[in-house]
């Protein structure tokens, strides 16, 4: 199981996952920005995703 993460391509296993759940807090936290109004938490959740994504 640990070697099927390490293993090495353009994105590890674990960094796709982790962009997985980005989405899917952000998909959540959108529908309730839509239903409030207020659309704060969704950008921020959208720039964690990115700031995963991506190494600076």
């Amino acid at each position: 199981m640990i070697d099927w993460l390490k293993k090495r391509r353009m994105l590890p296993r674990w960094r796709l996952m982790g962009i997985l759940m980005f989405a899917i807090l952000f998909g959540m936290t959108l529908q309730r920005s839509i239903d409030s109004g207020s659309y704060r938490y969704a950008i921020i959740v959208a720039l964690c995703g990115l700031g995963f994504a991506y190494d600076v």
